[in-house]
């Protein structure tokens, strides 16, 4: 028991400064569907919920390094900003894909995320859908071009990329055997299951990390396919 406690009092010193964009969107979550209970829409979470983060840091080595670099990502890994994504999708999933992401320094080195959505901005969009805004539904303009456009503010550094087209075998033109080869992961932020399908293909023939998510209503599903293990 005196371990546990000094191991845990270790950790709590080790991280109590650290803003985790993937945990501190969860904690949102959480606080969003309080609000639910005031409303009465949809069915609110009335049971006990207990989030353990410290047991997701438990194997991490000893000998990590803390030090702080003195910029914003003091508590990234340096293999972050080289990762190489390609994401199909940019509603509500891909928007809060992209802001963590730019957040958190992802493809902001050597690394590169691709966005690519064949939608335009429509009024029922804005209440979800936060990277947007009335001016863009009045233009017409993309969800894709929108999503980098705004991932730029939050971090300028970020390489992102955005295309307007439908995932399919008319499109490897652009999406080819070439590019598919030099991603790190594949990622599903989309509804249509056509299209989900075929990435899943995509990253089951090229041996990639796959992510495959979907939201209705208040509930979501998470699922990241490993195709090495």
């Amino acid at each position: 028991m005196v371990e546990f406690y000094k191991n845990f009092i270790r950790n709590v010193i080790r991280w109590y400064k650290d803003e985790i964009n993937a945990i501190c969107t969860f904690l949102r979550g959480i606080v969003s569907q309080e609000a639910l209970k005031i409303t009465g829409k949809y069915t609110p979470v009335y049971q006990c919920l207990r989030f353990d983060f410290l047991g997701t840091i438990e194997n991490l080595p000893n000998n990590d390094n803390r030090n702080p670099l003195n910029c914003r990502y003091d508590t990234n890994k340096e293999k972050l900003k080289n990762i190489i994504v390609f994401m199909v999708g940019a509603d509500a999933l891909g928007c809060e894909y992209i802001k963590n992401y730019s957040l958190m320094g992802i493809s902001c080195k050597k690394g590169k995320l691709t966005t690519n959505y064949n939608d335009n901005i429509s009024l029922s969009n804005l209440n979800r859908q936060f990277l947007f805004n009335k001016n863009d539904m009045k233009e017409n303009t993309s969800k894709s071009f929108c999503a980098k456009r705004e991932a730029l503010k939050i971090n300028k550094d970020m390489k992102i990329q955005d295309y307007q087209l439908l995932i399919n075998d008319d499109t490897r033109y652009r999406f080819n055997d070439e590019f598919i080869e030099k991603q790190n992961i594949l990622i599903s932020a989309v509804d249509n299951l056509s299209a989900r399908k075929y990435i899943d293909d995509l990253s089951t023939f090229f041996n990639k990390i796959y992510l495959n998510s979907g939201t209705e209503g208040t509930k979501a599903n998470n699922e990241i396919y490993d195709q090495f293990i």
